[in-house]
């Protein structure tokens, strides 16, 4: 890293370790350190890093400031062979806490303090990842998009293994 390391975690299968950093970067690292990959796409300093349950997606946490210097957090879900997978975007003014996925991975918990005008409020906040809700969730929305587009049967029935198009 090219700067403070902010939080550094083993994978569940004990294999890999995250290392998130201010220089808005996730480095993943053998268990024995040899460095394996670099996630860059944060536009702030990353604070944490947690592992899925089967570790092959790693979350991690950024803040984002604006011009005001206020702050608005930022989760990507990455796939440890290097894409990002999803954006998690919170929209109020946050100081982070922690973030950790159940057991069975369908969920993650994210604690934050939301900050008002003479306030701070703790809210721990639930991100739904089951897949096949979230692959539901994606077809409906496709789905709703190609309505009236000119997109053949076979097309439609490949993204989501059953026709869009009725």
């Amino acid at each position: 890293h090219a700067s403070t390391v902010t939080s550094i975690r083993f994978s569940p299968n004990a294999q890999l370790i995250a290392s998130a950093s201010e220089d808005q970067t996730v480095r993943l690292w053998t268990a024995q350190g040899r460095a394996v990959r670099t996630f860059a796409g944060h536009s702030d300093q990353v604070l944490d890093a947690v592992f899925y349950p089967d570790s092959q997606v790693l979350a991690s946490y950024s803040d984002i400031t604006n011009e005001q210097n206020s702050s608005k957090g930022e989760i990507k879900l990455w796939n440890i062979k290097g894409s990002d997978i999803a954006i998690l975007t919170l929209s109020e003014l946050v100081k982070y806490a922690g973030m950790h996925f159940s057991d069975d991975g369908k969920t993650l918990i994210s604690v934050h303090g939301i900050y008002g005008e003479n306030t701070v409020e703790t809210k721990l906040m639930r991100w739904n990842l089951d897949r096949t809700e979230l692959l539901a969730f994606g077809c409906d929305w496709l789905n709703e998009t190609l309505a009236g587009d000119e997109v053949s049967q076979s097309e439609s029935e490949d993204w989501c293994g059953t026709s869009l198009i009725d």
